[in-house]
């Protein structure tokens, strides 16, 4: 998984010239991320060749799916009789629609799968029931998200020059985006939130 800012635009926001942090700067630029990823419960990583990966629908109409940035390579599969083989292949439009409407036109990412038509997702089995192959992530991260981890990666740094902060690989041990110390960070992160995902408020 990358992280959504580079280790240069982290030294131009610190006003840093020199490569003597450079470590610590990677360090925290990861560590952000990684806390900004869990407080959404979505990965904003720029999407790459499309990979299949399988779900099991809580109903026979709605799947929910990770964020889907192209309809282009977008594949459906249903496993009909519960023996691990994805056998059905669902059409765009006539079995099943993407949602919410709109999403990809205004820059968002594809969430859900809607069946329509005769269909229905395969449901009240323990295997995983569906299989959508699509390339899975966003187009570029937003600009909020990419602002919300310099301002928290910028903290994390920070606290190396207070007498019992340290930056470096490892030292930071679960960071989290909290409400009370980043509610800056929590405001420009607050329309990515899914619920169903996060992780939840933390303290970091």
């Amino acid at each position: 998984m990358a992280d959504y800012a580079t280790s240069a635009e982290l030294k131009a926001q610190l006003g840093i010239t020199d490569a003597v942090d450079d470590t610590a700067i990677a360090s925290v630029l990861t560590a952000a991320s990684k806390a900004v990823r869990e407080h959404c419960g979505r990965d904003f990583s720029p999407a790459g060749a499309a990979v299949a990966r399988v779900y099991a629908p809580n109903d026979d109409t709605c799947l929910e799916v990770d964020d889907i940035s192209t309809l282009t390579g977008l594949v459906v599969k249903s496993d009909e009789n519960d023996d691990g083989t994805y056998e059905l292949t669902w059409t765009i439009t006539t079995d099943f629609i993407v949602g919410p409407h709109n999403a990809l036109a205004d820059g968002e990412p594809v969430t859900r799968l809607s069946a329509v038509g005769s269909k229905g997702f395969p449901v009240g089995t323990m295997r995983p029931t569906v299989q959508v192959t699509a390339s899975f992530g966003w187009v570029a991260v937003p600009a909020d998200v990419k602002r919300a981890t310099l301002i928290k990666a910028a903290r994390l740094f920070r606290r190396k020059d207070t007498p019992e902060g340290v930056a470096g690989g490892g030292d930071f041990g679960v960071v989290r985006i909290s409400r009370w110390e980043d509610p800056d960070v929590a405001m420009l992160l607050a329309p990515y939130v899914r619920p169903s995902r996060a992780t939840g408020w933390g303290i970091a």
